[in-house]
């Protein structure tokens, strides 16, 4: 169906979003398996602790594990700067599959690494070495998803196409916890508490390939192949990005109001409350992983929803009232987990769970669109992964902190300040400073080249 461009010349867009299904399910099914990777490591943090950080104290191995945890998200920002430069100079479609292959290969090796009874010290320095290789490939990774939708989707439905990816996140971590369910019911307490909690890290070699076959198949994005046959995109990626005070504003606005916030709000939601679940309220590991997984299913559909609710009425307010909710319902939401927990009330803590995965998603499904829309094509690789990998290392040190928190005040609910901090943080930066950006149309970079197309194309006709 042809469509009006911004210079009143009508062409046909139709060949281009043809593909989008196949665009986002690649895309989509390549993230998942990044959050799987990411997340088995966290959901699987005791048993880590006793392979890798053996310590008397259960509370400190854990914090431990966490501060392995948290460290993959300091090389974020390193992978974002690496990946996107490769990103905007070379193209979106190897700097996309690069990600995810880096991603792969250093979980595969968690889950072969020796314990530290077998070597020692230098166990515990491998696994924080992997984890920081892990968090180079999801710094490109993430942020390269977002651009490969919002490039091939039309702009008045980004939102709604972009909450698609949103959704695989919940779901790495649903594949991470059945698969490590199932793995422990078949071998058992004692094979799987021995050896058996490798497995899952083993299992996403299989993924990998998969995602990997998916991404090879995928072309460039439209808006990059124009960008680069006019001879527009950036010569220096990163001089462009990092050396500009306009561009460092933004940078430093999407990664507190963007990926810090939804980063922290998602971490507490999905991880801590399961770790909360297992360790402070005692209600059992299965019992724990049920009522997680039983609430992020069930949320999903939400995020969906709010990404095509943003197309509608914008992006910015869905945003902020999600930070704010968040922050209001916390503390109360924590303390009535603990009191609903002896003995456990499955029905009652999974509605605790999907109060927070439901505000949740009113930032998170329209996070994708937004910042694709913030930044310019020219350098909207290098400056989108680095701030959303800026501002999720705050969101990614919460398990930490949170634990930390509780090992000095023996109060759990104490490990919630932090949550509650950051996310009413993002919510002044985004009601206040962020930009609406749901009418950005993003095709204007490159319409004038595609006009002169459909021109050539329909003269020889």
């Amino acid at each position: 169906m042809p469509v009006e461009s911004s210079a009143g010349t009508s062409f046909n867009r139709e060949k281009i979003f043809s593909n989008l299904r196949f665009v986002v399910a690649a895309s989509s099914i390549g993230t998942l398996i990044d959050w799987y990777d990411f997340f088995v490591f966290g959901i699987l943090a005791s048993y880590i602790g006793k392979a890798f950080f053996p310590s008397a104290n259960p509370i400190a191995s854990l914090l431990d594990t966490f501060a392995a945890f948290a460290v993959g998200f300091l090389g974020r920002p390193l992978g974002g700067i690496i990946f996107g430069r490769f990103g905007d100079k070379v193209g979106r479609r190897y700097s996309f599959l690069t990600t995810i292959l880096t991603m792969g290969i250093a979980t595969l090796l968690l889950g072969l690494l020796p314990t530290y009874a077998q070597i020692g010290i230098a166990a515990s320095i491998l696994v924080f070495i992997l984890r920081i290789i892990q968090g180079l490939g999801v710094g490109g990774e993430y942020g390269g998803a977002f651009i490969y939708i919002g490039e091939n989707a039309p702009d008045e439905r980004r939102g709604f196409y972009g909450s698609f990816l949103q959704i695989t996140a919940g779901f790495g971590i649903v594949l991470a916890i059945v698969l490590s369910l199932l793995t422990r019911l078949s071998l058992g307490s004692t094979a799987f508490s021995d050896w058996g909690w490798r497995l899952p890290f083993v299992y996403a070699i299989f993924l990998v390939a998969l995602a990997a076959y998916l991404r090879w198949r995928l072309q460039e994005t439209p808006i990059y192949q124009k960008l680069r046959e006019a001879g527009k995109t950036s010569k220096s990626p990163l001089k462009e990005s990092l050396t500009s005070l306009p561009n460092w504003k933004k940078m430093l606005i999407g990664a507190i109001a963007g990926s810090a916030g939804v980063g922290t709000t998602f971490y507490t939601a999905n991880l801590y409350s399961l770790s909360f679940l297992a360790n402070f309220a005692k209600i059992g590991e299965i019992n724990a992983e049920i009522v997680t997984l039983s609430a992020i299913v069930i949320s999903a559909p939400f995020q969906i929803f709010f990404g095509w609710f943003s197309d509608r009425i914008g992006r910015k307010w869905l945003i902020a009232l999600g930070y704010l909710f968040s922050a209001i319902i916390y503390f109360p939401v924590y303390i009535t987990m603990l009191k609903l927990s002896h003995p456990p009330n499955l029905l009652a803590l999974f509605g605790l769970v999907f109060v927070q995965l439901f505000f949740l998603a009113m930032s998170y499904g329209p996070m994708p669109a937004w910042f694709v829309e913030y930044f310019p094509a020219r350098i909207r690789f290098t400056s989108l992964n680095f701030a959303w990998s800026l501002g999720v290392i705050i969101g990614g040190f919460q398990p930490f902190i949170a634990t930390a928190i509780v090992a000095a005040t023996h109060n759990p609910i104490d490990s919630l300040a932090y949550s509650v901090g950051v996310s009413l943080i993002a919510f002044i930066v985004a009601a206040f400073v962020l930009k609406e950006t749901s009418h950005t149309k993003i095709w204007q970079e490159v319409e004038p080249a595609m006009q002169q197309d459909a021109k050539t194309a329909e003269s020889k006709k």
